[in-house]
């Protein structure tokens, strides 16, 4: 992310690859020659945190790689995620990457390059009791990692008594699809051992269903 005045990103990755080796480079503008002051809020594992008081991360290790591409000293400078875009138009650090999502008031005062899509996750839960608390669990643990997107669930083994308006309203989720209850797969399963299933067999239809519908939007 930079101030909407600048180019100064595309300058940092643009001019190391397309001038001549021969050619004089004119020195990017950066707060101190030499050095890609860059900042970041180290609260949003797996992107940028601390690990024994060291920033660690995706966005370290790539500033890291393209400071190393423009010969210059990367410099990250820590702060509250709400003082980035600050210190960024006040001309303290010459670049945000943070893990920042891209929306439309922020764009009015800051240039965005996307580097990175990230989509929806998506959890398998069975609706039993022992099912739903494996829910909850695997959520509370992908929020620790830092994804705060919308979640979406896949209900497996569901009957015409399955009800997760509740546990879906707690956890701010969406069932996107449900694979029924097949005996089929339930003798499978309780015999340990693997199965073919009937393509007319409800679980093989509600999996083919799901498929369409997650391979069309990747595609999207």
């Amino acid at each position: 992310m930079l101030p909407r005045a600048s180019i100064l990103l595309l300058a940092l990755m643009s001019l190391p690859v397309l001038a001549p080796p021969a050619q004089a480079q004119t020195p990017l503008p950066l707060i101190d020659a030499g050095k890609l002051t860059w900042g970041a809020s180290v609260t949003f594992p797996p992107f940028e945190s601390l690990a024994d008081g060291k920033p660690v991360g995706f966005d370290v290790d790539m500033v890291e790689a393209l400071s190393a591409k423009m010969k210059v000293q990367p410099s990250m400078t820590t702060m509250e995620f709400k003082g980035l875009i600050p210190a960024l138009l006040g001309g303290r650090i010459d670049a945000i990457v943070s893990g920042m999502y891209i929306n439309p008031e922020r764009s009015q005062v800051v240039d965005f390059i996307p580097y990175l899509r990230i989509g929806d996750q998506m959890l398998v839960v069975v609706p039993t009791a022992g099912g739903v608390q494996d829910a909850y669990r695997s959520t509370e643990a992908l929020r620790r990692l830092g994804l705060r997107h919308q979640l979406r669930y896949i209900v497996n083994r569901s009957g015409p008594e399955t009800d997760l308006s509740e546990p879906m309203a707690d956890l701010g989720g969406q069932v996107i699809g449900d694979i029924p209850d097949d005996e089929s797969v339930v003798n499978a399963e309780n015999a340990h051992r693997l199965v073919s299933l009937d393509e007319s067999a409800p679980a093989a239809i509600a999996l083919r269903r799901l498929a369409r519908r997650v391979g069309s939007e990747l595609r999207a």
